[in-house]
């Protein structure tokens, strides 16, 4: 569903992007997720694709919730271990969810430090029960989310950082599908 509501809010926004305030349309090298929960477009157009981009965030945010909640399932971890896992996500969680307020930069910094944590517990729990598959699957995700915020602080490398978020997200959610498919 996500998929399906994020293609149709990038088929829905006007234009503009990083490189061509003036180019037309959503442009997959160029334009961020972010773009697509503006109001305005970057070509100074109002975004009719924002109610379908905070549909998406709506429906990515209960996902990512109920991932979270379930996901110490997989693990024969400690009990505190897994609350730990578990309260960590879903914070991240919401403080990705709500991206889209003027508060954007902070909670990004949020998102990405308690869900960082939980990411690195999560690692560590599928290589102790010796998921090794899922392990490397992960750290390449990890990296990729490195790459992303060093670029994003340091701007070195911006104009890629488009490009480079989405390919991080695809691999992302493939990996955090796969883990819900080892839970069951």
């Amino acid at each position: 569903m996500f998929v399906v509501l994020y293609l149709a809010a990038a088929y829905l926004y006007p234009g503009g992007n990083q490189a061509d305030s003036k180019a037309r349309g959503f442009s997959w090298l160029h334009n961020y997720w972010c773009n697509l929960l503006n109001e305005q477009a970057m070509n100074g157009q109002p975004n009719p694709g924002q109610p379908v981009a905070l549909a998406a965030m709506g429906v990515l945010g209960v996902s990512l919730a109920l991932f979270w909640y379930n996901l110490p399932r997989l693990f024969n971890a400690h009990p505190r271990k897994s609350n730990t896992i578990r309260a960590l996500g879903l914070l991240s969680t919401l403080f990705a969810s709500l991206i889209f307020t003027p508060y954007h930069d902070l909670l990004i910094n949020l998102a990405s430090v308690f869900g960082g944590i939980a990411l690195l517990l999560t690692l560590l729990e599928l290589l102790r029960e010796q998921f090794n598959r899922l392990f490397l699957w992960g750290i390449g995700c990890i990296v990729l989310i490195g790459a992303n915020t060093f670029i994003y602080h340091s701007s070195m490398g911006l104009i890629a950082l488009p490009l480079l978020q989405k390919i991080t997200f695809v691999c992302v959610l493939s990996w955090l599908s796969a883990l819900v498919l080892a839970n069951h």
